[in-house]
């Protein structure tokens, strides 16, 4: 009897959180509880278990299992099991092949019982879902945990969702509107996938932005036919041009700017194909279609290049915009440009909207007298770099203060004309335009 009061005492003595020492209360402070556990050891009652024990074996054994499993990449499986602590939050984690994490979680009910909905991952193979509740001493505590198959699933859309500042009835992406999209999956080698916006855009300048990344060697192609002329270019041939852009080291971006302006609406469609001899897994697409200020598109075209002449879509697009509104789009001798979609032009010197950011007499190579051009507009400028560039109108760097001739001359895009431009242009000395 001595032993079970002994026991008894030790499993009802509070103990320091720290140390885990134990504290014997003195007389008349034993809790009521602690003070039948020893009436009932003392009379040869069975000894009595920990109150923590109790928790404990409520979780001891509990289940977890995922279905359907296997399961389609970016589709939705069910987590379920029992022998959880009752009416406590869970926490679950997926663990995917290469390692990343997802977590997400649920409530077990009253009757200690989990039931959850979660859409799987795009990265296929073999995951393990742990489930962890806050128990003892408010530590995480593995509980259960299942193994869940996930497998490829063809590229397809998983998200489209409009934006529509003024009028959600009108049937088309317009004025400070927006669409963003994403798709996912695999392409085996030969196969395509394409997305068409549910609505087309209309009467407004436009930037439409594609962004591919997938396993490091895979080889895809984003194309699509820009629908419209971006309106800055002078060059009405834009509207129907097939462009394309390919993944190196597993990421590609495409990007164009129709103007709808005044042709009322345009639609397009955008592909994504295999162009390789091995599937691509873990494809992963995001699209957005916004305003075509440089805030918006600045950052997510500066690796597109549509007419693969080697200078970026953004710079190409923002030196039209801010050159354009001077007048200096006209033919003549006045440098005006670059057109995005067009990597060379004629022979011809000053005939023509410049095509190439270092030829700019557009006679399509870079001479001496583009050096002379560069040079003589060095020192001009405000010092702000076009990636600072907002449509706000209130804000120093707003893209109507912005607007000048002489941001044809400023080839890096930093907000002046000077030596760095010139030394971009000489270091060019002899090259000629691919078409």
């Amino acid at each position: 009897m001595a032993s079970a009061v002994a026991r008894t005492l030790d499993s009802c003595a509070p103990r320091d959180p720290e140390t885990s020492t134990m504290t014997i209360p003195g007389r008349a402070c034993l809790p009521p509880l602690c003070l039948l556990a020893l009436l009932a050891a003392a009379c040869g009652g069975p000894d009595p278990e920990p109150v923590a024990a109790a928790s404990t074996a409520a979780t001891r054994g509990a289940s977890l299992a995922a279905s359907p499993n296997p399961v389609l990449e970016g589709a939705t499986f069910h987590l379920a099991g029992c022998g959880f602590a009752a009416s406590l939050p869970v926490t679950l984690t997926d663990t995917a092949p290469g390692g990343s994490t997802t977590s997400f979680g649920g409530v077990a009910d009253a009757s200690g019982c989990l039931a959850v909905d979660h859409a799987a991952g795009y990265a296929p193979g073999a995951h393990t879902v742990a489930a962890t509740q806050l128990l003892k001493r408010n530590q995480s505590t593995l509980v259960a945990q299942a193994s869940l198959s996930v497998s490829p699933a063809p590229l397809a859309a998983t998200s489209e969702q409009y934006t529509f500042r003024w009028d959600a009835t009108k049937g088309c992406v317009s004025e400070d509107d927006a669409l963003s999209w994403s798709a996912a999956g695999y392409l085996a080698p030969g196969q395509s996938y394409t997305f068409t916006p549910r609505y087309p855009d209309c009467n407004d300048p436009r930037a439409v932005m594609v962004h591919v990344a997938a396993e490091t060697g895979a080889s895809l192609r984003i194309s699509t036919v820009v629908p419209a002329a971006d309106g800055n270019s002078n060059d009405p041939g834009q509207a129907g041009m097939a462009i394309h852009a390919d993944t190196r080291s597993g990421v590609a971006q495409l990007c164009m700017f129709p103007n709808t302006s005044g042709i009322g609406s345009a639609g397009y469609a955008i592909t994504i194909t295999n162009v390789g001899t091995t599937t691509a897994n873990a494809i992963t697409v995001s699209g957005k279609d916004t305003n075509d200020w440089p805030y918006y598109y600045w950052a997510d075209c500066l690796a597109a290049d549509a007419d693969h002449d080697g200078w970026s879509d953004s710079l190409e697009h923002a030196m039209a915009q801010l050159v354009y509104p001077t007048g200096n789009y006209l033919y003549g001798a006045t440098p005006a440009g670059s057109n995005y979609l067009r990597s060379c032009g004629t022979p011809q010197a000053n005939d023509e909207f410049d095509f190439w950011p270092p030829d700019l007499d557009d006679d399509g190579v870079v001479t001496q007298a583009d050096v002379a051009l560069v040079s003589a507009h060095v020192g001009e400028g405000n010092g702000i770099p076009w990636s600072a560039i907002t449509p706000d109108p209130n804000l120093p760097q707003s893209f109507w203060s912005h607007v000048g001739a002489w941001n044809r001359f400023d080839l890096n895009a930093d907000g002046v004309v000077d030596a760095k431009d010139v030394a971009i242009v000489q270091g060019l000395l002899g090259a000629r335009c691919a078409p």
